[in-house]
C-alpha cells in the first residue's frame, strides 16, 4: 500500500510540474510523435503499474485532435475536443497551448498539450465493468 501511495504522489508530483519546451507552435494540421517518459495504469483491485519508453501520435484539426495509440495505424484513433476557452487568446497561435477532452459522453479522457509537452489522463468509461485510470506525460515533436 505504501508502494502504491507513493507512485500516485510521484505521477501527481509530475503532472503538477510546469512544463517548458523549446518546440514551436503547433499549426492546424501538424502531426506530433510523443515519446511517453513516464506513465502509470491502476486498477481497483491490483498493483499500479508503471510505463514509460513508448510512442503515442496526435493530429492538430480545426476543433480538435486526433489521438493515435498504436504509431503504425492511423485508422485508429480517439478524437479529443479542444476546449475553446482553453487557447490563450493573446497569442498569435492558438495551438501552442490547449486543453482536451473526450469527444464520447461516457469517457473520461483529458489532455494538456504546451510547446511540445503533452499530459494525458483516462479515467476510463463510466459503464465499463472494470474501474481504472492511465495517466503518462509525454514530449511531442513535430514530424
Amino acid at each position: 500500500a505504501r508502494s502504491r501511495s507513493y507512485s500516485m504522489k510521484k505521477l501527481l508530483l509530475l503532472l503538477l510540474t510546469s512544463f517548458l519546451s523549446t518546440q514551436g507552435l503547433a499549426n492546424i494540421g501538424d502531426v506530433y510523435m510523443c515519446e511517453i517518459v513516464n506513465g502509470a495504469l491502476i486498477f481497483k483491485d491490483s498493483p499500479t503499474k508503471e510505463f514509460g519508453d513508448s510512442h503515442i501520435k496526435f493530429k492538430i484539426e480545426e476543433n480538435s485532435i486526433r489521438l493515435m495509440f498504436d504509431v503504425d495505424d492511423e485508422s485508429k484513433y480517439t478524437t479529443l475536443n479542444i476546449i475553446k476557452d482553453s487557447k490563450p487568446y493573446f497569442n498569435d497561435d492558438p495551438y501552442d497551448f490547449f486543453i482536451a477532452s473526450s469527444e464520447q459522453a461516457d469517457q473520461g479522457e483529458f489532455l494538456k498539450f504546451h510547446k511540445g509537452n503533452l499530459v494525458y489522463s483516462n479515467l476510463g468509461s463510466s459503464t465499463a465493468p472494470s474501474v481504472y485510470m492511465m495517466s503518462f506525460i509525454a514530449n511531442c515533436e513535430i514530424l
